[in-house]
């Protein structure tokens, strides 16, 4: 065999969990959208003092002859210090930056930017690569789909259908046959446990995991992919009032829903593996970023833009403690949206612009993995993946950073108090949503950027 050419996989986890008190992010107050009545403050406007299973972190390692590629996917709400973790994973393994794929699960009980956490997690995530680098071996890999759907929803449309596809990449060593790695993408929000609910957890994800440990000994390491889930989360948490507003008046979801989330999907997953496992042709190994230009509408002028970046650091975010605008979550939504305001006061503020996203992709022969910092709806995914000229493509959304969610165009055609969240909630705070135009600019471009990579 030739071992230079043939596809090498190591891969190493590190616990990330962070130093306690600290608070959560991705349930609460601050994100309403909206400048409605004032709500009670729930058990997350304080600090979480405890622990109810670690937050991980695992490192990939993919290397043919002299390339390289490192895939870093954590327990996070979204890709916290995005660039100093790239240039950290980047300078310990001796790759470019662009070889570098973060991912976040898109943890709705994990950490914000916070403190010293970008420091650690930076920390973390270098040692964690290295360790997966020094454990390349050749592996062979084998594809299976199952579906699960019965413990979700699209909060978009509650009456409809939803994704529950179940995806499963499992990696063994050539020769050996030893299980190395296992890679799992589902779509649904891991946001399981309510606003009540106040300490870390990697919800789903973590079950996932530790279930599959379970099942193949602790050496095998696990990869939570998040799938396209937008619109799509636990079925204990119904949303019952009417757009923007979400999250509040909703039925509280706990342990016992998470531990159920993570066993249907396991056992769709192993059911599957067991019952039509594929055979995947890995090739050559191949990776891009890309950008993408996506068509907004701003909702305002450029002196009301000024005045929303002038006013609590450019959001109408109402805050943990209004009194303490410096608090750390607040920090870190405020300077997302910054961002967005600032872009979009340069664009002069025009009815229709453009906001670029940056993504990429990583590709295996007949596997290819699509990184993008949007929530995407799941019907967006499922035209993506049957347009592509990949046998087996994987989705990995909140990567290389966060741009809020892309829907389906019928939403953004709806008066912006008519449409869902996912159409105007989280962009209206920065003075833009994306335009009906805007889903379909986003699937011809990534079908184009998978077969020109696969052609290339």
């Amino acid at each position: 065999m030739d071992v230079d050419n043939h596809i090498q996989l190591g891969v190493a986890e590190v616990d990330i969990t962070p130093d306690l008190p600290m608070r959560l992010v991705g349930m609460g107050r601050v994100f309403v959208a909206h400048d409605g009545e004032r709500v009670e403050y729930s058990k997350r406007d304080n600090p979480a003092t405890e622990t109810h299973d670690p937050l991980m972190l695992q490192a990939t390692c993919l290397r043919q002859g002299d390339k390289k590629v490192v895939m870093i996917n954590a327990d996070l709400l979204y890709t916290v210090a995005l660039e100093g973790v790239r240039a950290a994973v980047a300078h310990a393994c001796g790759i470019p930056v662009e070889a570098v794929f973060y991912a976040a699960t898109h943890n709705h009980n994990g950490p914000c930017n916070a403190d010293d956490y970008p420091a650690f997690l930076c920390e973390r995530a270098a040692e964690c690569a290295r360790q997966a680098m020094a454990s390349v071996c050749p592996v062979e890999a084998e594809h299976a789909h199952g579906n699960f759907d019965r413990l979700s929803y699209d909060r978009a449309e509650p009456w409809g259908n939803v994704d529950g596809s179940v995806d499963v990449v499992r990696f063994t060593e050539v020769g050996t046959g030893k299980l190395v790695s296992m890679w799992w993408n589902h779509g649904c929000h891991p946001c399981s446990l309510s606003w009540d609910f106040n300490e870390f957890s990697a919800d789903y994800p973590g079950v996932i995991r530790r279930r599959v440990s379970e099942a193949f000994g602790e050496g095998v390491k696990v990869s939570f992919l998040h799938g396209c889930s937008g619109n799509v989360q636990p079925s204990g948490l119904k949303r019952f009032v009417d757009p923007p507003q979400m999250y509040f008046g909703a039925a509280k979801g706990d342990f016992e829903m998470v531990e159920r989330m993570g066993d249907c999907i396991v056992e769709a997953g192993l059911s599957a593996l067991k019952e039509s496992p594929r055979r995947l042709d890995l090739g050559n190994l191949q990776f891009e970023k890309h950008e993408i230009e996506l068509p907004i509408q701003a909702h305002c002028g450029v002196e009301e833009l000024r005045g929303m970046r002038e006013r609590f650091g450019g959001t109408n975010l109402k805050a943990f403690h209004e009194s303490d605008p410096s608090s750390d979550l607040i920090k870190a939504a405020s300077g997302m949206l910054c961002e967005w305001l600032d872009e979009l006061i340069g664009q002069g503020g025009a009815e229709y612009k453009t906001h670029t996203i940056s993504g990429g992709i990583v590709s295996l022969g007949d596997l290819a993995v699509l990184f993008t910092p949007l929530e995407l709806a799941w019907q967006i995914g499922a035209r993506v993946r049957e347009r592509s000229t990949y046998p087996v493509t994987l989705f990995s959304t909140t990567s290389l950073g966060f741009e809020s969610y892309l829907t389906e165009s019928k939403f953004y055609e709806l008066e912006p108090e008519k449409r869902p969240y996912e159409a105007y909630g989280l962009q209206s705070m920065a003075g833009f949503s994306y335009t009906p135009e805007s889903p379909s600019v986003f699937e011809n471009a990534v079908v184009g950027n998978l077969q020109q990579i696969m052609e290339g």
